[in-house]
């Protein structure tokens, strides 16, 4: 459960891929160059695909034209706008249809917290490496969670469902204020206010969460749904770490996200472990290196910069 800024620049390539293949002038020689891009690594066009699957895009736009010479026939003209009048109803049908926004935009928190507001009014506080994607559809309010953490105001229209969209699955709202922690495997919602539906990816059970309720979906495993302190989950939006309960194995990743590394237990036993207090963002790396003075655990940097904490109890 570790986000770092090489999901955000691979989401943020991904995204003006998107954008630069459906203009008019992209050459053969960029589209070769999207072609290599999506060869150097699998993540690629999986992210690429995640964005264009967002926005409805495929199979209802038309094939981008081809690069045109200076000179061009009358008749070669002709067709051209007769195609580009082709081009623009069909959009404004996807559009009335529901099938393309009208527009789409990005934001992106790098370092530290982020507060947005959407065009619809809505609210986003987004925590440190997190980008979301806005598409303003004619019947309702998309949005992309590539990674990252993000709580929603949401301002109220029920005719304009919102709904928040990531590979784990889906939270479809009409306004509500909840918490959405995307970790690019593991997916966590809480609800601060109001009512949200939650749609696992490629499963039909959809929960109801109500405020004061959470639903974790860890890799591989079903929804926990549990009642919990919202507020502690929510002093990152005050730039502090409450821990209260959590385990070592909970912890940890929050920490790795705003250093920017991975940070990980070695064992059970450490994972177990419940350390306690309330911590300023700031100073998490001075806690992880305390660890020790507070916990029977052991920790240690290993040769690529990541984080090992180790259960100092031998299992039996």
């Amino acid at each position: 459960m570790t986000w770092s800024a090489e999901q955000q620049r691979l989401s943020e390539e991904a995204a003006t891929w998107h954008l630069r293949l459906q203009a008019e002038d992209c050459s053969a020689a960029e589209r070769d160059a999207f072609n290599a891009w999506c060869a150097q690594d699998p993540r690629h066009l999986a992210e690429y695909q995640a964005i264009e699957t967002l926005w409805g895009l495929a199979g209802h736009l038309p094939p981008t034209p081809a690069q045109f010479r200076p000179r061009l026939r009358r008749r070669r003209l002709l067709r051209l706008s007769c195609a580009l009048a082709t081009c623009c109803g069909l959009w404004l049908a996807g559009w009335y249809g529901g099938l393309l926004p009208s527009s789409v935009r990005y934001y992106g928190a790098t370092a530290g917290m982020q507060q947005i507001s959407l065009p619809d009014g809505s609210q986003v506080s987004l925590n440190t490496h997190t980008s979301l994607f806005y598409g303003d559809f004619i019947d309702r309010r998309d949005l992309y969670l590539p990674a990252g953490q993000a709580f929603f105001e949401v301002h109220h229209d029920r005719f304009h469902p919102f709904t928040v969209k990531t590979r784990q699955g889906e939270i479809r709202v009409t306004g509500t204020r909840f918490d959405v922690w995307n970790t690019g495997n593991d997916l966590i919602v809480t609800v601060a206010e109001g009512r949200v539906r939650v749609t696992p990816e490629g499963r039909t059970q959809v929960v109801e969460l109500t405020a004061g309720m959470q639903a974790r979906y860890l890799a591989g495993h079903g929804p926990e749904i549990r009642h919990t302190d919202v507020q502690a989950l929510l002093a990152w939006r005050q730039g502090q770490l409450v821990l209260d309960g959590q385990s070592l194995g909970e912890v940890l990743p929050l920490i790795g996200r705003y250093l920017e590394r991975d940070v990980r237990v070695a064992d059970a036993q450490a994972a177990a472990m419940r350390p306690g207090g309330i911590y300023s963002v700031a100073a998490l790396e001075k806690l992880l290196y305390q660890l020790p003075k507070i916990l029977p655990v052991e920790v240690t940097t290993q040769q690529d910069g990541s984080v090992l904490v180790a259960s100092r109890y031998k299992a039996l």
